[in-house]
Formats: C-alpha cells, structure tokens, sequence
C-alpha cells in the first residue's frame, strides 16, 4: 500500500520546512510553519494562513472553512 512517508520527508530550511521526495527535489513550493501529510493530501500552514493539497499534489483552494487537524494516530 502507498504510503508517503515512504517517499516524502519534511527538511528544515530556516524556521520553516519544505516536503522533498527521496531524490531531495521539493515536492510543494514555497516553506512552511507546519506540514501535515498523509495518503489523502497535504496540509501547510505558514502563520495563519493554510494551503491544501490534494493526494496528487494539486492545490486546492477553500474559503471560509475550518480546519481540524488531528495528530492522534491510530
């Protein structure tokens, strides 16, 4: 089964973080607060603005939603 960890890592640049692949190329532009992923998509927050992307990678936009995030894993 596919998972991104596999494939993906976060790398610190300063006080933020990219999400390179095993190959070390950047994977979403620009460097963020915090970066969640998983099988279903990406979350990056930089202040308090946040950026969604899909499973493909391809960004979503959104208005006026929330966001919850749970880092509880099982």
């Amino acid at each position: 089964a596919y998972k991104p960890e596999d494939y993906m890592l976060l790398r610190p640049k300063g006080k933020r973080y990219e999400l390179i692949d095993i190959y070390k190329q950047k994977v979403l532009p620009g460097r963020y607060d915090t970066i969640y992923y998983n099988k279903f998509g990406v979350i990056g927050r930089r202040g308090r603005k946040f950026v969604l992307y899909d499973s493909y990678l391809q960004k979503k936009d959104f208005k006026g939603c929330k966001v919850s995030i749970s880092t509880e894993m099982g």
